[in-house]
Parts: C-alpha cells; sequence; structure tokens
C-alpha cells in the first residue's frame, strides 16, 4: 500500500523565553552538524572510515558528559538525532551520486529542527514541545490523528 505524507505549515508565535531557547537550540544543532561533517570527512579521507549516525549517537552521548559540552544536553535529544539523520542521508545521497557532498551550514537567521512524539499534545489540540512547552499558534491544528514529525522552522526575516 501507499502511504500520503501530508504537510501543514502554520504560524507559531514563541514568546521571549521560547525565542531565545530557539536560538540557542538552532545554534547547537548547526553546531553539531558541522562538528560531525568534520568527523566523518576526515574519517573517510583518513581511514576511508564511513561513520554512520549511530557511530555519531554515541559520540554525541559522551560529548553532553564532556565538560565544556554540557549545554548539549539542554537541547532535546529528539532535534540532535534528527540532525544527525539528516546528515547520515545526505552522505547516502552522495555516495550514491543523487547529490552533492554535504557542505558545512553557516550562521544565519533561518533554521530548522524537528521534534519527534508530541502527539500525545497534539491531540489536545495544543503543540507543546519538549523543554519549550505550549506554543501559540496562528490558527488551529488540523485534525491529524498522529503526526509522526512536527518541524519549527525560521524563515529568513526570523518568524
Amino acid at each position: 500500500m501507499r502511504s500520503i505524507t501530508r504537510s501543514y505549515r502554520i504560524r507559531a508565535y514563541p514568546n521571549g523565553a521560547q525565542r531565545r531557547l530557539l536560538a540557542r537550540w538552532l545554534g547547537a544543532t548547526r553546531w553539531l552538524s558541522n562538528t560531525t561533517l568534520e568527523i566523518r570527512s576526515e574519517a573517510h579521507r583518513e581511514c576511508g572510515l564511513r561513520l554512520t549516525w549511530e557511530d555519531l549517537s554515541r559520540w554525541l552521548t559522551q560529548w553532553k558528559r564532556t565538560p565544556g559540552h554540557e549545554w548539549l544536553a539542554e537541547v532535546p535529544a529528539t532535534c540532535l538525532t534528527q540532525c544527525l539523520r539528516d546528515q547520515h542521508t545526505a552522505f547516502t545521497n552522495f555516495f550514491a551520486h543523487r547529490a552533492r557532498y554535504p557542505r558545512f551550514k553557516r550562521k544565519s537567521i533561518s533554521g530548522s529542527l524537528r521534534f519527534q512524539d508530541v502527539w500525545t499534545t497534539w491531540a489536545r489540540g495544543i503543540v507543546s514541545l519538549p523543554k519549550l512547552g505550549p506554543l501559540k499558534l496562528a490558527e488551529s491544528l488540523p485534525k491529524v490523528e498522529r503526526p509522526d514529525v512536527v518541524t519549527l522552522s525560521r524563515d529568513a526575516v526570523g518568524r
């Protein structure tokens, strides 16, 4: 059977504290993406190893416990693992000759975070994200039984 993937775009209005948290989390996922890209590139160049996202996820767990990197524990784990999975998909597409080599992410206003397992609060008609709380939305939520992933993205203007 074919599955249908639908997406809905709804504007969110985070308060000031939520906005600051989201900015830190976007910076953390950018740092993780760039650091793991450097590690993967060096491992492939020096040793011919192809690291998977599971390998780097184990490193991430150790980084969270390392002094100086405690700030990684403040970011929801689902956002960080989704970042690693996205990078793994980019490398898979590169080695299959479907895409260019993955690039480093620049510091910019835009960015996105993906959250999994938010369906419990979704069913009650609100979006409450881990470590962030409920978000004010511009319109009511669509009648979706159980969303797989919720993506928060910030456009080039910062909305």
